[in-house]
């Protein structure tokens, strides 16, 4: 048996040896003859050899920028399988590029800076939760992971948990914020205070954790009628026709910024810049660090209702049924839509639409680098549309009117959230202020 080895051993060599003199095509045909000739098993075995060598993995032999690129084609369900398959792919799929893009998807890049998603909720006080609450979500830290979850996966999941706890009913009732003495007219929120302004000339901070009035600020002379908080300063406006900076921790006055002429009545603020409408027909520029006017806006023919800010553009609506868009950096009009037939009381706009409400109950739908009409949405009973929001892009246009129904949604992609309405449906007329988040 070993001369029989010793033969066959020198015959392989030499048949391997043949074979490396071979061109490529020589050897092409060798094997082809070959493969013709083994029997099932055989071939059976020489997959099992072959299948690990031909295994290629693209991720490791493409740079971060294109795997990344490569990514983006996936939703969030197959980029957390991905996340699975190996160390490597895992690093690549733990990406802040990725994971925003699917926070842009779903609406979400608010959350990125919100402090209060990422902080468990003190319950310093008795809390009534609803008849299927799970209040807190509690992420696991047993397990060590290197590197750690990025930002915007972070975000992510808890936005996500966030958004279905919303849509299964599953929240907490936090106590009611009681100190006005008169009608809450103006409301806002940055994920640590609640700030209220109210008929009783009186602003109040509220702090979210531990569901308390931290301030109350009794500066203006007559009813507050907006308010706005950003990066640590709150800033209100009144009937009295100014408009107060305060600092939200410390509840110190910065500053009152004076012009209008009558009711300051509606205003946006970014953290950098106000702008104000006025029942003077004007809109007002305001740098709030000096306290500077660095525009007066003159074209509206009646009171300023609603206004918004975005980046270098705002919108502004009017009891003259018409909305303008200024550049606040020039002061100047792009834009006058003309649709409506009576007071346009809301707005809400992005870079690509305008969305308004008016006393003559429809929604108008207007592009907003072009200042065209694209659609009018109707079914609205009562006379009044007070709220329309823009939830994300082109998917959820809640609105509220001054009615018993409350609450219309407009959406492209219908999904219903049937607690909405079990929220909504207790609050029966008139309701000056609400946001969401």
């Amino acid at each position: 048996p070993d001369v029989m080895m010793s033969g066959f051993a020198g015959k392989a060599e030499e048949i391997v040896s043949m074979f490396d003199s071979f061109t490529i095509e020589q050897q092409n045909h060798v094997l082809r003859e070959l493969l013709g000739r083994c029997k099932p098993f055989q071939l059976k075995m020489l997959l099992s050899e072959w299948k690990p060598l031909m295994a290629f993995d693209f991720v490791e032999c493409l740079s971060k920028d294109l795997t990344e690129r490569i990514f983006l084609w996936l939703d969030e369900r197959s980029l957390c399988h991905v996340a699975c398959c190996s160390n490597l792919w895992r690093k690549r799929a733990n990406s802040d590029v990725l994971w925003k893009a699917m926070c842009a998807r779903k609406g979400w890049l608010k959350f990125g800076s919100n402090k209060c998603l990422f902080q468990p909720v003190a319950t310093t006080q008795s809390l009534s939760p609803t008849r299927t609450s799970q209040p807190f979500l509690q992420f696991t830290t047993a397990v060590s992971l290197s590197p750690a979850t990025c930002h915007w996966k972070n975000v992510y999941m808890r936005a996500h948990q966030l958004d279905r706890n919303w849509n299964e009913g599953q929240y907490t009732v936090l106590p009611l914020l009681r100190g006005h003495t008169k009608r809450v007219s103006a409301l806002d929120c940055d994920g640590v205070y609640i700030v209220s302004g109210s008929s009783d000339n009186s602003v109040r901070i509220w702090d979210l954790e531990t569901h308390e009035c931290s301030h109350v600020l009794e500066n203006h002379t007559d009813e507050v009628t907006c308010i706005r908080i950003k990066v640590g300063l709150i800033v209100s406006g009144s009937a009295d026709g100014v408009i107060r900076v305060f600092n939200a921790s410390t509840g110190r006055l910065f500053g009152e910024l004076k012009g209008h002429l009558s009711s300051v009545d509606c205003l946006a603020f970014d953290g950098n810049t106000i702008v104000s409408g006025s029942a003077d027909s004007s809109v007002r520029v305001w740098n709030v660090h000096t306290g500077q006017c660095n525009y007066v806006m003159r074209a509206h023919t009646d009171e300023v209702k609603c206004i918004q800010i975005i980046g270098s553009l705002a919108v502004s609506g009017s009891w003259d049924a018409t909305l303008r868009v200024w550049d606040i950096r020039t002061g100047i009009c792009r834009h006058t839509l003309v649709g409506h037939t009576e007071a346009v009381y809301c707005c809400q706009f992005d870079e690509e639409r305008v969305v308004s409400g008016s006393a003559d109950a429809s929604i108008c739908i207007w592009d907003t680098m072009s200042g065209e009409m694209k659609h009018t949405l109707t079914g609205h009973q009562a006379e009044i549309v007070r709220r329309v929001v823009v939830c994300s892009l082109a998917t959820q246009l809640p609105s509220c009117c001054l009615s018993y129904e409350i609450i219309k949604t407009y959406a492209s992609i219908q999904k219903k959230y049937k607690h909405w309405h079990q929220v909504l449906s207790a609050i029966q007329f008139g309701f000056d202020c609400f946001w969401i988040c």
